[in-house]
């Protein structure tokens, strides 16, 4: 599994190319939440412009791969990648949508 923080570098892009990738961006995730491998999707409240995704995999090449089809990349965004193992599991996980 793994969690990815994605900043966005807003200060190399005007409005309108930021909001152009932004849309783009948007359904490049809902396409990877709708297949599940994005277990969690949301916008960074610490950070401007940046978001997290937890990502149901275990194959980091597959992460890469999926990773280099977002309109940000390669050189728009910085990637922070940590994989980790779950060892425990809240039962009401999805109590926290939305908050």
């Amino acid at each position: 599994m793994f969690l990815v923080d994605i900043r966005i570098k807003s200060n190399q892009l005007s409005d309108d190319e930021k909001n152009t990738l932004m849309k783009k961006h948007q359904e490049w995730f809902k396409n990877y939440v709708v297949k599940g491998t994005f277990l969690m999707v949301g916008p960074s409240k610490t950070y401007q412009d940046a978001g997290i995704i937890l990502v149901g995999l275990s194959d980091r090449k597959y992460l890469d791969k999926i990773l280099s089809e977002d309109p940000f990349y390669p050189d728009k965004a910085e990637y922070h990648i940590n994989e980790f193992t779950p060892m425990k599991i809240l039962d009401s996980i999805t109590d926290y949508e939305g908050k």
